[in-house]
């Protein structure tokens, strides 16, 4: 038995084990009650990125594709149906992220999006990642926000709601709580790997300054912008399946294991390749995150994506449920570039990007139908 389980305080928040016993109190315990709050987020996620597709100017249209390709995805099916934080986060994570794009045009909404913010924080210590990462590239899109109350109103409600529950810790762990490397809990030290990759921040600050200057000045339109993107990552995707194998065929499913945590050692490219696996789509959502328009409201979405692919990629700790957060974020953009508005593309990248989505939906409810429907496995 790990030693945390025996700690006076949890190793998470404590909003999610709330809902887990409201849960069973309100259904008196019946068996199987400890996931409803898992079912109910999973359904509440699918309303979320329908509207965070609206609030990011997508047609209703490609939102409606959004919608489907999330409720196609393995990693949303077997997330919805264990109890675990991961669905509760992304569903507030996903809340929080529509709720600061709105705020961009009605500044009411600012506290919305603390609020929850507030929520994902006391779900899991992860959500503190996007936020911050939020947080800054909302000042930096748009510098009058440092003078903005409304703005700091919103970030102050998602910190008073945090900051009693760190307290809570402190009260109980003194300033034990602050030195991971020596916890108890073995994922917390291993956050003191992150350390190491320090180096890499200047040069990451580098590249991400060099992106948004090539986006600002045109050049990724004139080079893949339209529908010539489409084309060009399908031969690029064509190309690295071919020199991969077969892992992308339906007689191959993705890697999963009973052993405990036996992803852990996983390369770093985890979070950008695994997923493809279970679902094609995201192949389509990366592309969009580097690709795809400038605009504040779409950049802000950039900015939550990133933080959290960072501090999963330096964490190390490599499991396809703790990236889910990932997922919605790269299929509104994917549906965005599969789905083109009005006026765009011409008959035979229509058909193409129909063909995409037919490939990845097969793909998906293959991997749902196999692995996902017998609940045969845990580590994936």
């Amino acid at each position: 038995i790990p030693k945390y389980l025996e700690a006076p305080l949890f190793k998470h928040p404590p909003l999610f084990p709330f809902l887990v016993g409201l849960s069973r109190t309100l259904f008196w315990g019946v068996q199987g009650s400890s996931i409803y709050p898992s079912l109910a987020m999973s359904a509440v996620s699918l309303l979320a990125i329908f509207w965070l597709a609206l609030e990011l100017g997508f047609a209703p249209v490609q939102g409606l594709l959004a919608v489907f390709l999330l409720a196609a995805s393995p990693v949303h099916w077997i997330c919805s149906s264990r109890i675990w934080l991961d669905m509760t986060l992304m569903t507030f994570i996903l809340l929080a992220a529509a709720s600061q794009v709105r705020a961009l045009r009605f500044p009411e909404w600012w506290k919305w999006s603390g609020f929850f913010w507030g929520c994902a924080l006391l779900t899991k210590y992860t959500a503190f990642a996007p936020w911050t990462f939020a947080l800054a590239g909302a000042l930096f899109l748009r510098p009058g926000l440092k003078r903005d109350r409304a703005f700091w109103m919103g970030q102050a409600v998602a910190a008073g709601m945090f900051l009693p529950w760190v307290a809570a810790r402190f009260w109980f762990e003194g300033f034990m709580v602050a030195a991971f490397w020596k916890s108890e809990v073995e994922d917390w030290r291993t956050l003191s790997r992150m350390v190491r990759w320090a180096w890499l921040l200047p040069l990451l600050a580098g590249a991400v300054w060099l992106w948004l200057r090539c986006l600002r000045q045109g050049w990724w339109e004139k080079w893949m912008g339209g529908t010539r993107l489409l084309a060009w990552g399908t031969l690029a995707f064509v190309a690295l399946v071919l020199a991969a194998g077969d892992i992308l065929s339906f007689g191959s499913l993705p890697w999963s294991g009973y052993g405990v945590n036996e992803l852990r050692n996983s390369p770093r490219d985890f979070y950008l390749t695994h997923q493809i696996l279970f679902e094609p789509a995201c192949w389509w959502g990366l592309l969009g995150l580097l690709a795809f328009r400038r605009q504040a409201a779409l950049d802000l979405i950039r900015a939550a994506w990133l933080g959290l692919f960072l501090f999963l990629t330096l964490w190390g700790n490599f499991q396809s449920r703790y990236g889910l957060p990932l997922v919605p974020f790269e299929l509104v953009f994917a549906a965005a570039l599969l789905l083109p508005g009005k006026n765009q593309g011409n008959r035979l990248t229509c058909s193409l990007a129909m063909v995409w989505v037919a490939f990845s939906c097969a793909r998906s409810l293959w991997i749902v139908k196999q692995i996902a429907v017998p609940n045969q496995f845990f580590y994936f």
